[in-house]
């Protein structure tokens, strides 16, 4: 993945634009998290359905941490934080949202690592809810396409030549949508999903559309300053909670289906 492409994934929403920005908070590892008894997230206060301070659903990212932090049996401890330069600053110790591309190279951080992929999300076509005849994004004919200000799917359609109407939010997108602004739009399955929650039938994915490999990751855990006993700790809850369930009834309360994390791509022996 380019390092152009890994910039543009910074947008996909300000929860998960954390993710990327963390570097240079304090850490930890298993055993001090046993002694200190706290895990310490970084997350946005103002970003549903990912996170939010003082709202009566504090956002799937921040449940899943809790649900985490419960069976590591330590508290959990929430830093805000709104924009990304203010990550390094904060001590965090994990930021449970981060962008991960199949197949990229381990990041080269010292102890900063990754878990194991717990969900996969990506862009989707969405359609005004009443219009039926937009089978694939050919079907686009007229119009334009609301993408995301720089986002990945504005720099492919530009490059495309295809018509599109930029945006400051997924939420614009998805408001222009459904008032017929806009043919078509592309945004993420999480507001997909909560954006229909709170307003059935306004949107509807086109299932008929081929996902573009690009347009597609996974979202895994990261650790800052870490050591391998907590990711591998973390590993293993992950599995039991995806396998129980658990995760993928969290994005359900949210209204996002959930998505199994997308497999590496197999590696030629050398």
């Amino acid at each position: 993945m380019s390092a152009g492409r890994r910039a543009i994934l910074v947008t996909v929403g300000g929860a998960a634009a954390l993710a990327l920005a963390a570097g240079g908070a304090s850490g930890v590892t298993l055993a001090a998290l046993r002694e200190n008894g706290t895990l310490t997230v970084c997350a946005h206060p103002d970003a549903l359905p990912f996170s939010a301070q003082g709202q009566a659903q504090p956002g799937f990212q921040l449940e899943i941490a809790e649900v985490l932090t419960k069976r590591l049996g330590v508290r959990l401890d929430v830093h805000w934080i709104v924009y990304t330069r203010h990550a390094r600053r904060a001590s965090c110790d994990a930021v449970i949202g981060a962008i991960v591309q199949p197949g990229a190279p381990p990041e080269g951080r010292g102890a900063t690592r990754l878990t194991r992929p717990y969900m996969s999300s990506g862009y989707l076509l969405v359609a005004p809810g009443g219009r039926t005849e937009i089978h694939r994004l050919e079907d686009v004919k007229a119009g334009k396409i609301g993408v995301e200000h720089t986002s990945w799917p504005h720099v492919v359609l530009s490059q495309r030549a295809i018509p599109t109407s930029s945006y400051g939010s997924q939420l614009d997108i998805l408001d222009a949508v459904a008032g017929d602004a806009v043919v078509a739009g592309f945004v993420t399955g999480p507001y997909v999903g909560w954006y229909l929650k709170q307003h059935p039938g306004s949107v509807r994915v086109v299932e008929t559309v081929s996902p573009d490999p690009d347009f597609q990751w996974n979202v895994a855990v990261r650790l800052l300053n870490t050591d391998q006993a907590l990711v591998d700790a973390m590993n293993q809850l992950i599995d039991e909670l995806v396998s129980a369930g658990t995760i993928p009834k969290i994005l359900e309360s949210y209204g996002i289906r959930y998505v199994a994390p997308q497999p590496e791509p197999q590696r030629r022996p050398q």
